[in-house]
């Protein structure tokens, strides 16, 4: 579906900001529904709610493309602040408990104006040590987001009791650090080469 989304842009990079904002305005309708009717945006992932995972992947890559126009009317905060906004975000439904009613509204509000916001902010070189930290963890940031899932799949088929509904805890923790490694793998000795295979001398 982002692969779909992002062929998509290239075509449409030039589009007037009214036509952006009124597909925002569009796939943001539809997935406020899917919000509230589902408790939460996970969706399209199957054949059955396919569609509704390209409005998905459209609303939020367009959101990001408007964060990207209007990036230099962003604030800059210190990059500290920025990553305590983000931990409390990802730490506040672990609080909170699973089935709570509100957990849609909470996806929502986050992909709607909270990510967003914080990509804006984010979207500069703080420089010095900061700099080279973000400017790594951003180059890592894709290959881990592709590949932690089958990462996560891979070792519950190695683990030897298997899928569970309790894992034992030294197995998450084991993952938080094989998942960036793997990622970084793929970056440095995949993504890297091609690139520079790819790119004109």
């Amino acid at each position: 579906l982002e692969v779909l989304v992002s062929a998509l842009w290239f075509p449409l990079r030039r589009l007037p900001d009214m036509a952006l904002t009124l597909m925002i305005l569009a796939s943001g309708a539809t997935m406020l529904w899917v919000a509230v009717v589902l408790n939460g945006m996970e969706t399209g992932w199957d054949q059955a709610t396919f569609w509704l995972g390209v409005l998905r992947a459209t609303f939020s890559f367009c959101l990001g493309w408007a964060a990207w126009r209007y990036r230099d009317l962003a604030p800059r905060p210190p990059v500290w602040i920025l990553a305590g906004v983000l931990l409390a975000l990802l730490v506040m439904p672990i609080l909170s408990g699973p089935g709570v009613p509100w957990n849609g509204i909470y996806d929502y509000a986050c992909v709607l104006l909270l990510f967003p916001t914080l990509v804006a902010c984010a979207a500069h070189d703080p420089g010095g040590r900061m700099g080279t930290l973000c400017r790594r963890a951003g180059d890592i940031s894709y290959p881990l987001y592709a590949l932690h899932w089958a990462t996560w799949a891979v070792m519950l088929r190695i683990y030897p009791g298997g899928w569970q509904k309790v894992l034992p805890l030294w197995f998450p923790i084991l993952a938080l650090a094989a998942c960036p490694l793997v990622g970084w793998a793929a970056l440095r000795f995949y993504d890297q080469p091609a690139r520079r295979r790819l790119s004109p001398t």
